[in-house]
């Protein structure tokens, strides 16, 4: 939280490098198997256990770190794609996709989220009206031929 601070009321020319390697550094697991705590910004707020994990157990070596307690879960830290299980993940489960597939629409149409049909839509599809992903930043497409 210092160094976040210090950081945000400083030019980056006047950043410290111990405080830029610290916030700035990759996510490491404390153990194989283990989900790494990456920080936002110096922070690990998705990984702290607000109750959420009090009455969870991971099975054999599972990472036990299963549910976040933080709005939105794991994907406001990892950007990870937010999509509703696949049917296959349905197999043991007492109930079926299908049941909660009105449920998946249902909180599509509350939250804004990008999609496009792909190769992914036979396992997940899409559903309610994604929009188009945005278009590249010049950063992402690279140098451009003079």
């Amino acid at each position: 939280m210092v160094a976040r601070t210090a950081m945000a009321e400083s030019r980056p020319q006047q950043w410290n490098q111990a405080d830029l390697q610290l916030l700035s550094a990759p996510p490491k697991a404390a153990a194989p198997g283990k989900i790494p705590t990456k920080q936002i910004y110096g922070s690990n707020f998705p990984f702290e256990n607000l109750g959420q994990l009090d009455d969870i157990d991971a099975a054999e070596l599972a990472n036990d770190l299963v549910v976040s307690g933080a709005y939105g879960g794991f994907s406001n830290t990892w950007g990870a794609q937010v999509m509703p299980y696949s049917t296959g993940t349905f197999r043991d489960w007492p109930i079926t996709r299908q049941e909660l597939e009105p449920h998946y629409r249902q909180i599509l149409t509350q939250i804004p989220y990008s999609a496009e049909s792909d190769d992914l839509e036979e396992v997940f599809p899409l559903m309610g009206r994604p929009d188009r992903y945005p278009s590249d930043s010049p950063h992402i497409r690279g140098p451009q031929p003079i």
